[in-house]
C-alpha cells in the first residue's frame, strides 16, 4: 500500500464523525440504562399529552456497545381522536451517542410514514429511506460531521463540551441539516418534577434551548424547539432510574 494511500485512509479516520464526537464528549460517560424520563408537550401552547424517552438496553450492534433508547409519545385524548402517533427508536453508539441507526414512525389523521436511517460506519455513510403514503424516497449522505436525530440531539446535548461550539448535521426526513450547540446562561427554573439550577444549551440558528441539571446525569429538564409547525415546549414530570 502507498504512503499516499496510508495518509489519505489516516485522515478519513481522523475526520469520522465518530472521531469528532469522541473530541468533543465529556467522559467518563455515566450509567444510562434504564433512564426514563416522561415529559409533558405543548406545541403553541397546546397540550399535545406525554413524551417518554427511555434508555431500553445495551446491545452489541455491528461490534459496538449500543444503546436502545426509544422517544415515544403518549397523546391526550384530542390527539388519539385525530389517530396521533409519534414513536422513534435510536440505537446510540454507548461511547459517543451517536445514533448508528433511526427509526420514525408518525402518523396524524389519515397520513402516516416511516423513516430509517442506517450509519454505515466502515464508508462513513448514512443510508436513509423514508415512507410517506404510497411513496419512497431514499437518500445517502457522506457523513464528516458529528450527526445526530431531530429527537436525539437534546440526548447528545447533555454531555458535549459546549464550549467547543461543535457543529452538528442533523438526519430528518427531509434531508441533512446543521446546527451549533453553545452553552448559555445558568439559570434556575421550575417544572413539574421540581426546582432546579440549571446549565444551559442554545441551539443555533435559533433552534432551541435546553436546560439541563448540573449533576453527573444532565437530565433535560426543559425542551424549547422552534419547529415549522410551531413552538414545542416539553418540561420533565418524572425521572425513573
Amino acid at each position: 500500500m502507498s504512503i499516499i494511500l496510508l495518509l489519505l485512509l489516516a485522515i478519513t479516520s481522523f475526520a469520522s464523525p465518530l472521531n469528532k464526537a469522541t473530541a468533543i464528549i465529556k467522559t467518563p460517560l455515566p450509567d444510562l440504562q434504564g433512564e426514563v424520563l416522561t415529559y409533558s408537550v405543548t406545541l403553541n401552547k397546546i397540550s399535545l399529552g406525554k413524551q417518554e424517552l427511555k434508555v431500553e438496553s445495551i446491545i452489541n450492534y455491528n461490534n459496538r456497545p449500543t444503546y436502545v433508547v426509544s422517544f415515544a409519545g403518549i397523546p391526550n385524548i384530542m390527539l388519539k381522536a385525530l389517530n396521533y402517533k409519534s414513536t422513534e427508536i435510536y440505537y446510540l453508539d454507548q461511547a459517543t451517542l451517536l445514533p448508528l441507526f433511526i427509526a420514525r414512525d408518525y402518523s396524524a389523521g389519515f397520513a402516516k410514514g416511516n423513516m430509517e436511517a442506517s450509519y454505515l460506519v466502515e464508508e462513513n455513510v448514512i443510508n436513509v429511506v423514508v415512507n410517506e403514503g404510497n411513496k419512497e424516497q431514499k437518500y445517502s449522505w457522506s457523513a464528516v460531521e458529528a450527526f445526530q436525530g431531530e429527537t436525539s440531539i437534546v440526548f447528545f446535548s447533555r454531555f458535549i463540551n459546549v464550549e467547543a461550539k461543535p457543529r452538528v448535521a442533523l438526519i430528518s426526513n427531509v434531508g441533512v441539516s446543521y446546527v451549533q450547540l453553545e452553552a448559555g446562561k445558568t439559570e434556575k427554573i421550575k417544572v413539574p418534577a421540581g426546582e432546579f439550577n440549571t446549565d444551559t444549551v442554545i441551539i443555533n440558528p435559533d433552534l432551541g434551548k435546553v436546560w439541563l441539571t448540573k449533576d453527573q446525569y444532565r437530565i433535560p429538564l426543559k425542551i424549547v424547539l422552534n419547529l415549522n409547525a410551531g413552538l414545542l415546549e416539553m418540561e420533565l414530570q418524572s425521572i425513573l432510574r
